[in-house]
């Protein structure tokens, strides 16, 4: 008698949980991957993606042009352990021999920055970013269709 009662009252909090579940509202959106490439708030850049790597090792620092709106997949190769950074966009990553530093990077600023090794205190290379292009009347634009490039938010983020 008493395993009846225990079932019984077992399939009524089933129930009832179930009734419950059942009515309260579900967030629209809350488990929907988000496919936009830009940050919220601003339009798709048009820029290009631009993938370099810069070796530590090298006799001179090389420049990477860029102008605003461009992508930047960025690897940094050291025969010895250190870190890099890209102060001015606030990037730091350990680099080993067989571990190179990667960044993914998308300024939103011109400007000159600096891609160092820290322990060594070395520029191995600098990325340059240059505003986007005014095109003459008439000239068809690089862009895709649909892209803006007129917003602006100061200072640069990471792409990832």
């Amino acid at each position: 008698m008493a395993a009846r009662r225990l079932i019984l009252a077992m399939i009524v909090l089933l129930v009832a949980s179930s009734v419950a579940a059942a009515l309260v509202p579900v967030e629209q959106g809350a488990d929907q991957s988000s496919t936009e490439t830009s940050p919220p708030g601003l339009p798709p850049s048009g820029g290009r993606l631009v993938t370099k790597t810069l070796r530590a090792g090298a006799e001179h620092p090389q420049t990477i042009a860029l102008e605003l709106g461009d992508q930047l997949s960025l690897t940094v190769t050291s025969k010895v352990p250190d870190q890099v950074a890209v102060p001015e966009l606030g990037e730091l990553d350990d680099v080993e021999r067989d571990a190179p530093a990667r960044f993914d990077l998308l300024p939103f600023e011109p400007g000159r920055y600096a891609v160092r090794l820290v322990e060594a205190k070395k520029a191995v290379g600098w990325i340059v970013v240059r505003p986007k292009a005014k095109r003459q009347a008439g000239e068809k634009s690089k862009d895709s269709p649909g892209s803006s490039t007129t917003a602006r938010t100061p200072g640069a983020r990471s792409a990832t």
